[in-house]
């Protein structure tokens, strides 16, 4: 089908970039979904940069596979290089390129600015991309989202909507859960694992908890390739250096070997073969071998996918959930592939339960295909909790209510000092009976002093909770980056989806 893309998703990842376009043909209620990438994977979140001859404010960019490969040669031409740029967001972390001195969020424009570049001149299907929905962790702050916008805004592309990479994966394999009322995103990537846990009713999509980790597949490739260097080394004795020892052009090649070894096992057809593993010119050696069996592979990841299964009890808990009432798993993101994860995850969750475990085709563009639909849809988050001041008596009082639609200019209720003491505390939580943080102030310590507290939300789906107190010294705040929320996402229905 020829035609225009209306819409893009993008799923800016720790290690990697998928961006998907959306062709919609509404006479006849059908979508077309349009993947882009490198070499059949979406784009490594790599950056080499380099001041212009003359120094100032003109750089030379490159990006995605050729600099993850090729990082040390790239650095010894004197090129800045950059990785998992969108960790560094909101942390004031800066990076020497020539004589400058440039922060993440200029690190960030200039990637996705290359990013726009190689889409504009992608040789199967072209994308000039003017706006887009993009997805993040649902640990997101709200300094990262703000950062990351601006961006986008400056490489010329307006962010529509942001939402969470776990909401974007529902939506896009929402036509394989129909019906079912309580469905879980897992969605482990290669730099975070996000899990939702997702109530439907009526078209509406509540978001009933969540939970974030930043461990995913970056540390798995870390763990093998400590292990194997740690064979090798037995193996060559004349190689003194240990792993952390290891110059970049050295860590970069075993640490890609043992990607290539992780993707290998991703393949039931192997796994009673060993994954060969051979490195030239490593560590002063022409070259260098290892076979990797799967058990032993297994035995190196079992702790790290013990731990993030064991994350789905976390999330049922915060939504006062119990496992029995858990219909379907969505599991997307490249780490989802690990066959010991599959394996445990059918073991305790299909065969003891009956839960549904869906594996979707393309697992890495699941999120960037269902922001790209998020894109189309004019819809209103609405906030699926209560999140107030906990009393003195336990019950909670609503600062912003359930249902309120967001963006959320902001309420402000007054509380009162009712005896002597010298500090108000203030506990924050939602209607879970979940804490979301808290807030101490100092007080004077006379009757009846009073204390305001607001709370407001933003685009970016953070909560900012403040305090302020006539004798305090300023605002206090706090911000709550896992919100519960929910939107109506019913006119997704009459279309058909297709991949081209």
């Amino acid at each position: 089908m020829d035609g225009n893309i209306e819409c893009f998703g993008i799923d800016f990842g720790t290690t990697n970039i998928a961006v998907s376009g959306l062709i919609v043909d509404s006479e006849n209620n059908k979508a077309f979904k349009v993947p882009y990438g490198e070499d059949g994977v979406p784009f490594p979140s790599f950056l080499a940069i380099k001041q212009k001859e003359g120094g100032g404010n003109s750089f030379t960019t490159l990006f995605g596979r050729q600099v993850k490969t090729q990082t040390a040669s790239i650095q010894e031409s004197g090129y800045t290089v950059i990785k998992s740029i969108k960790v560094s967001l909101g942390s004031g972390v800066t990076y020497n390129v020539g004589d400058r001195k440039i922060g993440a969020t200029e690190a960030a424009a200039g990637l996705i600015q290359a990013l726009k570049s190689k889409l504009l001149n992608n040789k199967m299907r072209k994308a000039n991309i003017k706006c887009a929905t993009v997805a993040v962790p649902v640990d997101f702050t709200n300094a990262q989202r703000s950062e990351l916008s601006k961006a986008f805004e400056s490489a010329g592309i307006k962010v529509n909507k942001i939402i969470s990479e776990s909401l974007a994966a529902y939506i896009r394999c929402r036509d394989y859960v129909r019906g079912l009322p309580n469905v879980m995103v897992f969605d482990w990537g290669g730099g975070t694992l996000d899990i939702s846990l997702l109530r439907t009713s009526g078209g509406q999509v509540f978001e009933e908890s969540t939970v974030g980790w930043k461990v995913a597949g970056d540390r798995i490739d870390e763990l093998l390739a400590e292990y194997v260097h740690g064979q090798i080394v037995q193996n060559n004795p004349q190689i003194k250096m240990c792993y952390g020892e290891l110059p970049v052009k050295d860590r970069i090649k075993i640490l890609s070997e043992c990607e290539r070894a992780k993707i290998y096992f991703a393949d039931e057809e192997e796994t009673d073969r060993d994954a060969a593993i051979s490195i030239v010119d490593y560590c002063g050696e022409k070259s260098v071998r290892y076979r990797l069996s799967y058990d032993t592979f297994c035995n190196i990841i079992h702790p790290v996918i013990a731990d993030a299964v064991n994350l789905i009890g976390e999330a049922l808990n915060k939504a006062n959930k119990n496992i029995i009432e858990l219909n379907a798993i969505i599991m997307v993101g490249g780490s989802s592939k690990l066959l010991p994860l599959r394996g445990i995850i059918q073991t305790e969750f299909y065969e003891k339960y009956g839960i549904k475990i869906i594996y979707p085709e393309k697992p890495q563009w699941s999120v960037a295909e269902g922001a790209a639909l998020m894109d189309r849809l004019n819809c209103e988050y609405k906030l699926n909790q209560d999140i107030g001041v906990v009393m003195s008596d336990g019950n909670l009082y609503p600062i912003i209510k359930k249902g309120t639609g967001i963006p959320f200019n902001g309420a402000s209720v007054t509380f009162g000092i009712v005896d002597n003491a010298t500090s108000a505390h203030f506990i924050f939580a939602d209607d879970k009976n979940n804490i979301l943080g808290n807030i101490t102030m100092p007080a004077k310590g006379f009757l009846e002093e009073k204390f305001t507290v607001t709370g407001k939300i933003g685009n970016s789906l953070v909560a900012e909770i403040s305090v302020a107190g006539p004798g305090a010294p300023g605002v206090q705040n706090i911000e709550i980056n896992q919100l519960s929320y929910y939107c109506d996402v019913s006119e997704l229905d009459k279309y058909k989806f297709e991949v081209m």
